[in-house]
């Protein structure tokens, strides 16, 4: 019994073996940079914080550089490139959800456009991982840092004084 596979199951087995990529609007700031001799090669360069958590606070934020495809002639790239920009398209993310790729279907300057927007894009389908979450405490930080600062032995004058200071 053998089977003779047809253009129908040819069609199927390639469909199966290609890798699933994702897509999932986006919204995102970040400057744009030319990526090559090429006017169509762009990258959007954001400023992350440091991926690892147990430096110290205040670290230098990494450089990010995510490859920009523009979708169609309406997607042109504004003239000023380095300038702070808002892409509004489709983020790309293979089976294991990194970022591919950013196929941006319109850009603009970015003019008054919240810093919200200017975090790399994650995938939905990522799961969160406890670990992330968490923030390693030290002097400095949680409830570390107001221990001992609360007010306990000063006088109700003090505490106000204190508090005018602030204000």
């Amino acid at each position: 019994m053998n089977r003779v596979l047809t253009a129908r199951d040819d069609k199927k087995r390639r469909k199966m073996s290609e890798p699933r990529t994702t897509r999932q609007r986006t919204r995102v700031v970040g400057h744009l940079r030319r990526s090559g001799a090429e006017e169509d090669v762009w990258t959007l360069e954001m400023n992350v914080p440091n991926a690892s958590r147990c430096s110290a606070s205040g670290s230098k934020p990494q450089k990010v550089q995510i490859p920009l495809v523009l979708k169609d002639e309406g997607a042109r790239a504004p003239q000023a490139v380095g300038a702070q920009v808002l892409v509004l398209g489709d983020a790309v993310f293979s089976p294991s959800s990194e970022l591919l790729r950013i196929e941006a279907e319109q850009i603009s300057i970015a003019a008054g456009e919240s810093r919200i927007w200017s975090r790399v894009p994650v995938s939905a389908k990522t799961s969160l991982v406890r670990s992330d979450l968490v923030q390693v405490q030290n002097a400095h930080s949680g409830l570390a840092a107001i221990i001992g600062k609360w007010p306990g032995e000063e006088s109700d004058e003090e505490v106000e004084d204190a508090l005018r200071l602030l204000s």
